[in-house]
Order: structure tokens, then C-alpha cells, then sequence
């Protein structure tokens, strides 16, 4: 079976259950960590910061959707003219206080729910939470426009660096500020690896290329970012 069927056949994925005691505080963790509340968070906010810059150098075009929005922390590095912007995120606790709420049109809880044309269709650090990926991706190249580009920025989870960072820096600070295991989190929560997002990527678009920081390759890597573009459709 050829690699790409493999991975394919995993989907779509089983989200690992948390134990009550952590579900418990998930969503005031979860904010706490997307806000910057706590020291190794906030620095782990700056480090992300090159993903949103990146984000932001590669997009076309001026109508915009993103997926996986989170509290619309990539809303300000969004400049220039702006048709409309568009973002996907189920959880709507994330966004529902962010002061950039009025400069997004439509909000949806899907991707299923969009049926508009995009010149510019981004995510960061979102794609590795997704249970069904590849429905996900093929349903960004549906949505693109001509000539448009999917620009998705990703941590290198199954790399070397990125998995001795977090361990040492928000999984640290998780633990000693709440008592429970920051791996039972992150296996809850990141169901999808590197070599898996970007396998997906070259399946359903004929151009790809990888920005990695910072250095060359997911083990010496933190985030990397993807510029697809060229759909290819599979039905």
C-alpha cells in the first residue's frame, strides 16, 4: 500500500479522552495558554509570532478565510485592503470577548459551512488538531479561488526540538501549576504529526513548499510553514 493510503486510512481520527479532572479546567488553561497568561506561554507567544509573519508574507488577494481562529490573534498582522475576512473556529468561548470580532464577516464552526471563493485560505497551529485532516484540506483547494494559496503554519510535532521545547518550557509550567501531565494534553490535543500534515498537503496540491524555523527540517525546527498551491482534485 503506498504511503499516502496509509496515512489516509487513519482518518478519520479518535481524539484521545482527558481525564475529568483535567477536562475540568481545559477551557481556562486553553485561554490562559492562547492569551499569554503565564510566563513560558507568553514566551511561547513570541516564538509563534513567526508563524503569524509568515502568514502574513504569503498571502494573496483580499478575501480571506482562516481556519482554526482561535481569539483572533492573527486578526492585526492582517494588513492592506481587505474584502472580507472570514474565520472557521468551533469554540466559540476563544473568540467571543476578542476585540477583532467586528472585523470578521462570517464566523462558522466548519469548514463544511463554507461555500464562498478565497484568495487566501490560512491557519496557524491549527492543523494539527484536526480529527479528519484530509477532508479538511481537500475542502480548503475546493475553496480556493484561481491563482489563490493555502498558507497553513504548523508546529513540527515528531521532531526532535519541538517535542524537547515544549517539554521543557509550557509542559514544565502546566505541571507545576496544576499537578497533571502536560503529554496526556498534548496527546488529547495534537492528533496529527509533521509528516502527516505535510504528506496531506503534497496529496492535494500540485505545488508545496516548506519554511522551517529556525533551521532546515522538522527535528531542528520549531514551526514550519506551508504555501500550497495548484488544487488537485481527487473526485
Amino acid at each position: 500500500m503506498p504511503e499516502i493510503d496509509k496515512i489516509l486510512a487513519r482518518f478519520p481520527k479518535q481524539r484521545p479522552p482527558l481525564p475529568e479532572a483535567q477536562q475540568k479546567i481545559y477551557e481556562q488553561e486553553y485561554l490562559a495558554n492562547r492569551e499569554g497568561k503565564n510566563l513560558a506561554s507568553s514566551l511561547a507567544q513570541k516564538l509563534e509570532a513567526w508563524m503569524h509573519r509568515q502568514v502574513a508574507q504569503n498571502v494573496v488577494g483580499s478575501r480571506f478565510l482562516e481556519v482554526g481562529a482561535g481569539t483572533l490573534n492573527h486578526v492585526p498582522y492582517m494588513e492592506g485592503n481587505i474584502e472580507y475576512y472570514d474565520a472557521i473556529e468551533p469554540a466559540t468561548f476563544l473568540y467571543q470577548d476578542s476585540i477583532f470580532k467586528p472585523r470578521i464577516r462570517n464566523f462558522y464552526s466548519d469548514i463544511s459551512q463554507c461555500n464562498g471563493s478565497y484568495d487566501s485560505i490560512f491557519s496557524i497551529a491549527a492543523l494539527e488538531h484536526v480529527t479528519n485532516l484530509p477532508d479538511v484540506i481537500a475542502k480548503m483547494g475546493a475553496l480556493l479561488a484561481d491563482g489563490g494559496v493555502c498558507v497553513n503554519a504548523i508546529p513540527c510535532e515528531g521532531g526532535f526540538l519541538w517535542g524537547l521545547s515544549w517539554r521543557l518550557s509550557t509542559g514544565l509550567s502546566y505541571k507545576l501549576r496544576t499537578g497533571f501531565s502536560y503529554k496526556t494534553l498534548m496527546r488529547h490535543e495534537h492528533v496529527n504529526n509533521h509528516d502527516e500534515i505535510i504528506a496531506l498537503h503534497k496529496h492535494f496540491f500540485k505545488s508545496v513548499k516548506l519554511i522551517y524555523f529556525p533551521a532546515s527540517g522538522k527535528n531542528l525546527s520549531l514551526y514550519c510553514c506551508i504555501i500550497a498551491r495548484k488544487p488537485i482534485r481527487h473526485w
